[in-house]
């Protein structure tokens, strides 16, 4: 791997010294070749271990370090020691003994919110700017805006590369049987950014830029107008500077941040089968929470793929009454609204346009790779039905469940519609032979019994019913009700999601019996830490299992050279500075490296 940069010298020193026919995927919308069909490969208190984890934050973890500019807030990217592990016993005790006996029974990379993103494209402008008023109020706070934008698909292809290079899960050595994304791929749905992510996935050379070699976007160095000015960092910024990121915050002037970031790149790609979900961003409009279907879409839609990117609100009008007008406008007067903004031009693509939920599955069918599986979990079947959910066999004994935890009719929150909850109960049936009623009577059947581990983008603290239109009996919408609902199943050993951005980790006992699992959420790809997570099913042999959660970094830490053109390594280094600047929630120790202890369920 290669950097343009040394290494920088430890933190440590500066604070001590089924496949689907090629027809209905052209139907389907998909904008891809079909690729041959690959042959699959196959909260007492913690006490610590400290297996070998060459590679992962067992051994090194990235940190802040020493500051750029000793009279601003900005620092450079640093080195720490690791993390051991936490052995959290929350749900039943362990056997000292137990590393004499195990065997590991899976293991697997989890990545999540990649957020790959077009950063030319016009639909990411930043309509709340706008809104003067309310960003007074708030301090014109930097939500709306990451630094690190222009290199989501450096940090993926940075992390596939670190993944195959730890090859194995640290505590146990089982070698990775394969990797899994839930969701928020995409940040825009926009097809240059979807099938970005698949690319960089498969090893195939790519760019979430509809096109490559160009930047023209937000950040490069024209003036922008307040309302921008004041969230936009530009790495060369114009003569009147960007007074937030460069002259309070002490952001460096990187003079080829862009031109390097706008190339194609020759992905690594997975060298193991690879799964994938689907989240809010993946799903929605704008932002990942506008309801499908609106005037707000076709807005968006018409904007994803104009010449225009806007830099304010037309003339003379209010940002209430422009989204009033917007929110009641049709196709035609959402287009005409458009026209009347003020902005810069530059080249449309139809590369940018939105994705369906169908188009997204088919850019998965249509792409195995070298790897698969077909589909990357995703069935002819999905693309028909346009659902999301599927089952697929995770390990000898062990069944995986990905769900599809978005809701179309808006919002970022996570829910189970009857549907889908139905199919959750039949699937776990299946695998079950005891589980519990919904009255807590224990059923034994004749089924041979497998291990569960359920995967989605949403963890359960985000379910509601805030954003279903449409509700039915069965819908699970609240977090008791599907932490109830698993509950009832002995088996359901381990929950997988993303969505919070953060790493975390909660024990979840069962109402009935003396069970219970684990939910485990890894962060995000686009905001630091910027980690992926290995996990490993463990039985320990002595009547418990043991889930080890490891956390990875893509990079490591080096002193960037600001002043030269960067590699696609170079780049994912420089994303870890950024958003280590911008805003970020690593978790807590109890949250990153740890051994989840449970009860072994037959």
């Amino acid at each position: 791997m290669q950097h343009n940069s040394a290494h920088l010298p430890s933190r440590r020193t500066f604070i001590t010294g089924s496949a689907l026919g090629l027809t209905a995927l052209a139907l389907a919308g998909c904008d891809r070749a079909q690729s041959p069909t690959p042959t699959p490969t196959t909260a007492p208190t913690p006490t610590l271990t400290s297996p070998t984890g060459a590679g992962t934050t067992l051994e090194a973890r990235l940190v802040p370090g020493e500051k750029l500019d000793p009279t601003k807030p900005y620092r450079r990217l640093a080195a720490d020691d690791g993390y051991a592990l936490v052995v959290r016993e929350d749900l039943c005790k362990g056997n000292p003994n137990r590393a004499g006996t195990r065997k590991a029974l899976a293991a697997f990379g989890h990545i999540t919110d990649t957020h790959i993103l077009d950063p030319t494209s016009p639909a990411h402008t930043i309509l709340g700017a706008f809104n003067t008023v309310a960003m007074d109020q708030m301090q014109r706070k930097l939500y709306y805006f990451r630094p690190q934008e222009a290199l989501t698909v450096q940090v993926l292809d940075a992390m596939v590369r670190k993944l195959n290079a730890v090859k194995n899960g640290p505590v146990s050595g089982r070698p990775f049987d394969f990797y899994i994304s839930t969701g928020d791929s995409s940040d825009n749905r926009g097809a240059s950014e979807v099938n970005a992510f698949v690319d960089a996935m498969n090893g195939q050379k790519t760019s979430a830029f509809a096109l490559p070699g160009r930047y023209s976007g937000l950040q490069s160095s024209g003036e922008l107008p307040d309302a921008l000015s004041r969230f936009i960092w530009q790495p060369v910024p114009p003569k009147s500077g960007s007074a937030l990121w460069n002259n309070e915050r002490g952001f460096p002037v990187v003079q080829h941040l862009l031109s390097s970031a706008s190339k194609l790149i020759t992905t690594d790609g997975s060298n193991v089968p690879w799964y994938s979900g689907f989240g809010n961003h993946d799903a929605l409009v704008h932002d990942g929470v506008g309801m499908l279907g609106t005037p707000n879409e076709s807005f968006h839609r018409a904007l994803s793929t104009s010449d225009k990117i806007p830099l304010g609100l037309p003339p003379k009008i209010k940002f209430s009454d422009f989204m009033t007008k917007l929110n009641s406008s049709t196709a035609t007067e959402a287009k005409a609204l458009l026209e009347s903004m003020p902005g810069n031009t530059v080249e449309a693509s139809s590369l940018r346009r939105p994705m369906s939920k169908t188009e997204f599955m088919s850019a998965h069918v249509m792409n195995p790779g070298r790897h698969g599986p077909r589909g990357h979990g995703f069935t002819g079947e999905n693309v028909r039905s346009g659902t999301a959910y599927y089952r697929f066999q995770l390990a000898p004994g062990i069944v995986g469940l990905m769900l599809d935890t978005t809701d179309t009719t808006g919002g970022g929150y996570g829910s189970l519609d009857a549907k889908q909850a139905a199919w959750l109960e039949k699937e776990l049936n299946s695998i079950s032979g005891i589980r519990y009623a919904a009255n807590g009577t224990k059923v034994s059947t004749e089924t041979k019994n497998q291990l569960a581990v359920i995967f989605s983008h949403h963890p359960s603290t985000t379910f509601s019913s805030k954003s279903l239109s449409v509700r039915e009996k069965g819908d699970i919408t609240s977090p008791e009700s599907i932490q109830r609902f698993l509950g009832q199943y002995p088996n359901v050993i381990l929950w997988v999601n993303g969505h919070l951005h953060k790493n975390v980790v909660w024990p979840r006992s069962s109402a009935s019996g003396k069970h219970g699992f684990w939910e485990v959420s890894t962060a995000s790809h686009i905001d630091f830490p910027q980690q992926a997570r290995s996990v490993e099913v463990i039985d320990n042999r002595d009547g418990t299992l043991s889930i080890a959660g490891v956390m990875i970094d893509h990079s490591d830490a080096y002193q960037i050279d600001y002043s030269s053109p960067f590699t696609a390594a170079g780049l994912a280094a420089v994303s870890s500075e950024l958003s280590m600047n911008a805003a970020n929630s690593v978790g807590t120790r109890m949250d990153q490296n740890v051994e989840l202890l449970l009860k072994k369920p037959f």
